[in-house]
């Protein structure tokens, strides 16, 4: 979106908006066994983003994307009994016996410098309880990516030196 004037490029920055709520965190289940097989988040733009717990790998993270929870559900339920518990449905006593549950984050983009990714809340993520990442990037070039650790997400997306990219978690 660069245009072309007498001394230079000038970006038009594409300005998104803030969240106006916090993603619900999920964990899919084994009807039978009870097993945890994945855990998951609903961006707040409807996005689902699922991370597989028993299929990874150090360097290839099993991760999916939905348009919708009712699209996780359909397919969720014709492959086999698995049960989705949302994290903020559940009691409190069952909560406090999770000791290590996903996290959702955001990326916020001060500037832009080349008219691309947009400022303001650029990217809704999710920190699996096993480490990996996945992203959903939110704007006109919507897409997800996934990393094997956030380590890697903050040294490609967050140049601490410039402070341009910050990366935040979701407050509960």
């Amino acid at each position: 979106m660069s245009q072309s004037g007498g001394g230079g490029d000038n970006v038009t920055p594409v300005i998104i908006p803030a969240p106006t709520r916090i993603p619900r965190l999920f964990r899919i289940r084994d009807g039978d066994s009870e097993d945890l097989k994945a855990e998951g988040m609903v961006t707040t733009t409807g996005k689902v983003l699922v991370a597989a717990l028993d299929l990874v790998s150090d360097y290839s993270p099993m991760f999916w994307q939905y348009d919708s929870l009712d699209s996780l559900n359909k397919e969720s339920q014709l492959i086999t009994h698995n049960v989705i518990e949302f994290y903020d449905e559940m009691p409190s006593i069952v909560l406090s016996r999770i000791t290590d549950k996903p996290r959702a984050f955001f990326l916020y983009r001060e500037h832009d410098l080349i008219g691309i990714s947009g400022e303001g809340v650029i990217v809704e993520g999710l920190l699996t309880s096993n480490g990996n990442v996945s992203c959903c990037w939110l704007g006109p070039m919507a897409s997800t990516f996934q990393h094997p650790c956030l380590k890697n997400l903050l040294a490609l997306q967050c140049n601490p030196k410039t402070g341009i990219t910050r990366f935040e978690y979701f407050k509960e």
